[in-house]
């Protein structure tokens, strides 16, 4: 099933509103020209502004407001997807389990070999 982009940017420009609408309750700091309400609100207006962009991407495409997934063959990106998914928890997962005994370096770069053969990434010809 696949949801069209201006549904998802909509519900995103929802939750970005009421995250800018609550912040507007955050205390201010005394003499401070900014308080604790500036990075949230930043947040918030960033995914407003993303939102936005997935809202005009969806209504372009004039895709239906749901579809379905027919046509997707195994072999297709698309198709990867939940071995790519269980690729990716495997390796918070090994991150979480080895990353201090490895290092960042080391299981960060093994991470990324895994993830990149689970998404399809190749090789960039330079």
């Amino acid at each position: 099933m696949r949801v069209n982009d201006a549904v998802i940017g909509a519900v995103l420009l929802v939750l970005s509103l009421a995250v800018v609408w609550h912040v507007r309750s955050f205390p201010t700091i005394p003499g401070q020209t900014y308080g604790a309400a500036l990075y949230p609100f930043l947040v918030g207006c960033g995914l407003g502004v993303c939102s936005l962009l997935l809202i005009v991407k969806g209504l372009r495409e004039r895709a239906p407001i749901v579809g379905t997934g027919r046509g997707v063959d195994a072999g297709s990106p698309a198709g990867q997807r939940p071995v790519a998914f269980a690729t990716t928890v495997a390796a918070l997962l090994f991150y979480l389990f080895f990353g201090e005994q490895l290092g960042f370096l080391v299981s960060s770069t093994l991470m990324l070999v895994a993830l990149f053969l689970a998404y399809g990434v190749r090789r960039a010809m330079v």
